[in-house]
């Protein structure tokens, strides 16, 4: 069996999609959301090198781009490095290739539409499982009503599951041709041989059709592609060590702060306690003394009581005696 390359790989997906338009035809109207009537039946290549009006502009490149029979644009990317910027990219890119349709003195009814697609070699969208989505203008209250003009389709590779588009059969090889064709396939699937523009993309990504400059751009692409994700991955990792160490700060304040406060609440209740049991005993010991005063002053306001009324009746026992006596 032949070698095959991989067709994700930027330099071979070029090859297979940027210079056979029959096969790009294929691949469009297989992944495309396209309405019946409306297929790609020819198509011419333009530029994929995007010059501004303005040079001092920003100057853009696409992997393919095209313009089909009904006068439609469209923009394919592959791409295997994710990073955010790459939306706003693909956003821009169609923007610029749809405002440029029109000469001076051309009318706005005469702007075709302009389709970007992206491949995408990883995970885009990670809250679903859904590996293909299509993005348009619309209504925000009514999805039916849409402004033309733009559309957007992305797909992910990784994501790809053949049973969600049993009814799309050629959407289905194309994806798998991307997926399963590499150096690592010891066979081809024969239902890949038995379309015409299938086995003519695999033909394109024959390592004997390459010669040695497009080998080593080749593997130089897989060598920038392997720095892109590290370098990535490094930015992660010390993202992560930064919030970690920040969060870990802040927690840190954050519990010293609850914990004083703690603190201070247990402090104030142990310095309550303590200050009525403290209150408590001094207070008993005040009453104690207070009442052993007041139980002497009673004490000696009875005596003298009791000495008063003794004197009283011993005069008066004086006086009885002495008028007995006369």
């Amino acid at each position: 069996m032949a070698k095959y390359l991989d067709p994700t790989n930027d330099v071979i997906f070029k090859r297979v999609f940027g210079e056979h338009p029959k096969i790009l035809i294929s691949f469009l109207n297989a992944l495309l959301p396209l309405q019946k009537g409306h297929f790609i039946e020819s198509l011419e290549y333009l530029p994929n090198e995007q010059v501004p009006d303005n040079p001092l502009k920003k100057l853009s490149f696409v992997d393919v781009h095209c313009k089909d029979n009904f006068g439609r644009q469209f923009i394919v990317e592959m791409q295997n490095d994710w990073y955010n910027d790459f939306l706003s990219r693909m956003l821009f890119n169609t923007s610029k290739a749809y405002v440029r349709q029109l000469e001076k003195g051309a009318h706005f009814a005469e702007l075709k539409p302009v389709y970007g697609l992206g491949i995408l070699g990883s995970d885009y969208d990670k809250e679903t499982d859904e590996f293909y989505h299509h993005y348009q203008i619309i209504n925000s209250h009514n999805s039916n009503e849409t402004i033309e003009g733009l559309e957007f389709i992305l797909v992910e590779l990784n994501k790809f599951k053949p049973e969600k588009m049993v009814d799309r059969k050629m959407a289905v090889l194309w994806l798998r041709f991307l997926r399963e064709v590499n150096e690592k396939a010891k066979e081809i699937p024969p239902e890949f041989l038995d379309d015409i523009d299938i086995q003519a993309a695999l033909t394109v990504c024959e390592h004997a059709g390459l010669t040695d400059d497009e080998l080593r751009a080749y593997e130089n692409e897989w060598l920038r592609i392997a720095s892109e994700w590290s370098f990535i991955n490094e930015k992660e990792t010390n993202a992560l060590k930064k919030g970690e160490a920040e969060g870990e700060a802040k927690g840190e304040a954050r519990g010293i702060k609850k914990g004083l406060k703690k603190g201070r609440e247990k402090g104030r209740e142990k310095g309550r306690k303590e200050g009525r049991e403290k209150g408590l005993a001094e207070g008993l010991a005040e009453g104690r003394e207070e009442g052993r005063e007041e139980g002497l002053a009673e004490r000696q306001q009875l005596e003298e009581m009791l000495k008063a009324a003794q004197a009283e009746i011993a005069e008066k026992e004086a006086a009885l005696a002495k008028i007995r006596a006369t």
